[in-house]
């Protein structure tokens, strides 16, 4: 099976890559719509489980709250053979229709006949999409948010393809922020930390069939098609004849337009953040995301006395908010003093010189999600 999943944080150039490798002679890349069969899969395991959950929610971050940590734990453990009940799939019929309606309208024939009872059968309609219409055997997903389905993908289809895109976080940040609706600072902070460490352990513990394929944003705009290059071959493509930005076409084959994330001058404008972030930001950005920005090489600078004494810092968030996204944190996002106490914590178990081992595992969970995450974070060398 040629199935691959393309994911990671949104504002990091996955739907630029999503089109570079759909625009590929042997490569089928959707962008966008299959993103709800991973929300109704997450809905339908929860749900078995008595777990109370809101189909239209955004994917958890999982940290610091016990609940989000059992969600977490079912999600990376459930089996993609469990069966939907079809209310549920018709919900989600309708969702992706919508989506259908804007990024691939040959989809939709296919999408409103289409009876689905797990979610693997998505996969193969999907394979089946592919090389019918298009004649490619290589197809798959572009998905963001939902990095932690690489747990059960990888357990059902031991040698599928996994491409994890990553951007500097003070560049994801700013980029959303300078969208007309934003998003609170401390979400963005969790998501992309989450993001990051499921990409790392499935990097260095779950890659037994070189399964995972690690796309830095900043390369990918600086030497494209080195990187398009490198992922065809990762994908088992070995087509020399690459297509690059200007003749990229969008799903419905027009001219590509859609996405802003993506312009000749990207280069440029990759230190950005620099000039319209403010120094609060940066400083809590870098010191809440330091150990994972070190270990991918992302030049930032640890303040030494961040973690001493609790300072209210000033204009951290943008508005206004995305009011749909807003409504669905439940857990407390305001950078106060309770939650500064709890990345003090979290930083002391990073920057102790030795392995916390006797730390309760509930502890390391709610910082890290994964005790294994929190290792690699802990012993995490500059490359």
């Amino acid at each position: 099976m040629g199935f691959f999943l393309l994911t990671g944080m949104f504002r990091s150039g996955s739907t630029y890559l999503s089109r570079l490798l759909d625009n590929q002679k042997n490569i089928y890349c959707n962008s966008d719509v299959f993103f709800h069969p991973f929300k109704l899969l997450r809905y339908t395991v929860l749900k078995k489980e008595n777990i109370k959950v809101d189909f239209e929610s955004p994917l958890e971050d999982y940290f610091l709250s016990f609940e989000d940590q059992i969600k977490f734990k079912k999600i990376i453990e459930c089996k993609l053979d469990t069966s939907f009940k079809r209310k549920d799939v018709n919900l989600t019929q309708k969702l992706m229709l919508e989506r259908a309606n804007l990024y691939e309208k040959n989809l939709i024939p296919l999408l409103k006949k289409f009876k689905p009872k797990k979610f693997s059968d998505y996969i193969k309609m999907t394979g089946d999409y592919s090389k019918k219409n298009f004649n490619k055997k290589i197809f798959g997903y572009k998905s963001n948010w939902c990095n932690e389905f690489s747990y059960p993908l990888i357990k059902k289809f031991p040698k599928i393809k996994i491409i994890f895109i990553v951007r500097d976080p003070r560049s994801v940040i700013n980029s959303k922020l300078g969208r007309k609706i934003k998003y609170p600072l401390m979400p963005m902070i969790y998501q992309w930390r989450k993001s990051v460490g499921i990409m790392l352990d499935i990097f260095r513990n779950h890659n037994d069939h070189n399964n995972v394929y690690i796309c830095k944003y900043e390369n990918l705009v600086s030497k494209p098609k080195k990187i398009i290059k490198s992922i065809m071959r990762f994908l088992g493509d070995k087509n020399n004849n690459i297509v690059l930005t200007k003749d990229l076409l969008d799903a419905n084959k027009k001219k590509w337009l859609q996405n802003s994330s993506f312009k000749n001058n990207e280069i440029k404008k990759l230190n950005n953040w620099k000039t319209k972030l403010n120094k609060n930001q940066i400083k809590v950005i870098e010191n809440l995301c330091f150990y994972e920005m070190r270990l991918l090489n992302y030049k930032c600078q640890k303040n030494n006395s961040f973690f001493n004494k609790y300072k209210k810092f000033n204009k951290l968030e943008k508005k206004p908010y995305d009011v749909k996204f807003v409504r669905y944190l439940k857990k407390n996002y305001i950078f106060n003093k309770n939650l500064f106490s709890l990345e003090k914590s979290r930083n002391y178990l990073l920057s102790s010189k030795k392995m916390n081992i006797k730390t309760n595992n509930k502890d390391i969970e709610k910082f890290f999600l994964k005790k294994e995450i929190y290792k690699i974070l802990k012993n995490a060398k500059i490359r």
